[in-house]
């Protein structure tokens, strides 16, 4: 008899169902240590999509986006830690302005 564990995972990988959350957990992560990163912020800086190993980042203006460049690197090697080298591999930030 098959473990429901092993089952639900192979429904998951069957249905690139996997990915799908690996993305919503990389993107949930960052943007904690974002808010922790810059308590100031207030919305100005948030992950939004995880794509191809790439996570963009959004900032509200140009002053928040030196900001993170700033930090990018640690931001980019704690996701390492916790997801591995293969999965997270560049972060890309874009301004709204």
């Amino acid at each position: 008899m098959q473990k429901l564990s092993d089952l639900i995972k192979g429904r998951l990988d069957a249905h690139a169902l996997s990915s799908s959350a690996k993305s919503s957990e990389v993107i949930y992560k960052a943007n904690i240590m974002l808010n922790d990163l810059f308590k100031e912020s207030q919305g100005n800086v948030k992950a939004y999509r995880f794509e191809r190993g790439i996570l963009f980042i959004a900032t509200k203006n140009a002053i928040w986006s030196q900001e993170v460049w700033g930090v990018q690197e640690s931001v980019l090697n704690n996701l390492k830690k916790q997801f591995g080298e293969r999965i997270v591999k560049k972060v890309l930030i874009k301004s709204d302005r």
